[in-house]
């Protein structure tokens, strides 16, 4: 099955993969770093906030994206989402991530779209995790370039009771993604597929330790980041207040599933989680320490005993993790709101050049949390509503073009380059695949046939790859 998916006016292109979508940062209480500059600039201008959640003044996981130039697009904390000029998005409130979720945004691009993007939110445990995993679908290019969630498309459920862990990493064809959630009272994970004709069903694999516990509402052990390895080879997970559990996985990022189980033993528990870019090295907090994957060839043992705690007492409490796009790894500091960074992560020990404090903010709340994003900064979409920097623009104006739309008995693609592997489908705005037919040549007739009056969603496909998408209206 594939879950509802939301096409209009898109431009598609295939274009060389871009590092530049994840250099603007923004997290709690309005601050961010922009990694346009070296060293990144600290901001102060987002719209971020913290709210009273578990007892206590604070904000947790965001996510924020740029075009392929480095430009903000919008960035979101799990309930609202702000566009480049830091006012809400159209239709971008209300949303049903939780402020306490570790990790309670995603952004990720709709494959072979430049400007639709799915919004992936996470539940607190403070709410009992009870709104699940939901995404939105935001088209960038509406509201004259402020982007807009689409209508029907806002806050659509996946899966219910999971942790406040997500992560996404490219599929290995290079194109689709892999979006990965943990769900709670299991061992269970859940691989979503994410191609240029939507969400797939999930690829569930049972392997780890069961999720669960902590707390008056048995909820707390939900907390902790969760991550992918650069070249999508290993996941890793943290889980702290009581759960002591720090877990790594062999990810395969073709079929979607995870095995191969080690747990490091750890004294604290883990809360933040990254990898070098390398993927060698482990980090975790609170007590910010590194683990050397490689340790006797990999056992789990070997790996626990390979732990190097940082000795600078302004390194021993720490939240969140995140690997820059320059390659070095930024730390939010406990209660005292300073980021460190680690410099030359893919270096053991004290070769990695930690260095604490490096950038301070004025704020009076708790902050936990760094913006998610996928792994490697490995983006494909460009963001850019036109055709800038060579982008390949197959609108009706060029390349294929139908006419009449709208339509009563039938309409004529006409084609301009000759097709002769292609195919047609046509879905309703609910996802729901009603035609299927092969053509050839410059020129193909659809005919109405029982099709009822309303709005469709048309896909030409040439060697299973989508060329051409566009909205089909029949009167």
């Amino acid at each position: 099955m594939r879950f509802p998916i939301y096409i209009v006016g898109v431009l598609f292109s295939f274009i060389s993969n871009a590092q530049n979508q994840g250099n603007i940062w923004y997290f709690g209480d309005g601050y961010g770093l922009d990694f346009n500059t070296e060293p990144p600039t600290l901001l102060s201008n987002g719209m971020t906030a913290s709210e009273i959640a578990c007892g206590e003044s604070h904000i947790e996981g965001t996510s924020s994206i740029a075009d392929s130039s480095g430009n903000l697009l919008f960035y979101s904390d799990g309930r609202t989402v702000w566009n480049k000029n830091h006012q809400p998005m159209q239709n971008g409130t209300g949303l049903l991530g939780g402020i306490s979720s570790t990790q309670a945004a995603l952004i990720v691009p709709q494959p072979l779209s430049n400007t639709l993007y799915y919004l992936f939110t996470t539940d607190d445990f403070c709410n009992n995790l009870s709104n699940g995993l939901r995404y939105s679908v935001i088209d960038i290019c509406e509201d004259n370039k402020n982007g807009d969630i689409l209508q029907g498309f806002k806050n659509i459920l996946l899966v219910d009771t999971i942790a406040e862990k997500i992560t996404a990493v490219r599929h290995s064809n290079g194109e689709d993604y892999w979006v990965v959630v943990h769900r709670y009272f299991s061992n269970k994970f859940y691989s979503y597929k994410l191609t240029s004709q939507g969400l797939e069903a999930p690829i569930i694999s049972s392997v780890g330790s069961i999720h669960q516990g902590g707390g008056s509402n048995n909820m707390w052990r939900a907390i902790g980041q969760m991550v992918i390895s650069s070249d999508g080879s290993r996941l890793a997970l943290g889980a702290i207040n009581g759960a002591n559990l720090l877990e790594v996985f062999d990810f395969n990022n073709s079929s979607g599933i995870l095995s191969n189980s080690k747990s490091i033993s750890t004294l604290t528990g883990s809360y933040g989680v990254a990898f070098s870019p390398d993927g060698l090295k482990l980090y975790s907090t609170p007590l910010l320490t590194q683990y050397n994957l490689n340790a006797g060839g990999g056992n789990q043992d070997s790996i626990t005993a390979s732990a190097y705690d940082y000795p600078n007492p302004d390194l021993e409490c720490g939240n969140a993790l995140q690997l820059g796009p320059n390659g070095k790894l930024y730390m939010y500091n406990c209660f005292d709101n300073d980021i460190s960074v680690i410099n030359a992560p893919d270096l053991l020990a004290a070769s990695s050049n930690a260095v604490a404090n490096v950038f301070t903010m004025q704020t009076n709340a708790t902050v936990f949390g760094l913006p998610n994003m996928i792994a490697g900064f490995n983006y494909s979409s460009s963001g850019f509503c036109d055709t800038a920097n060579g982008i390949q623009n197959l609108s009706n104006e060029q390349n294929i073009k139908i006419s009449p739309n709208p339509f009563t008995h039938h309409t004529t693609l006409q084609i301009t380059q000759s097709l002769t592997n292609a195919t047609l489908t046509l879905h309703t705005t609910l996802g729901q695949k009603l035609r299927e037919e092969k053509i050839q040549g410059t020129e193909f007739i659809l005919q109405r046939n029982a099709l009822a009056a309303g709005i469709y969603f048309l896909t030409v496909f040439e060697n299973n790859h989508a060329i051409y998408k566009s909205k089909l209206i029949i009167e």
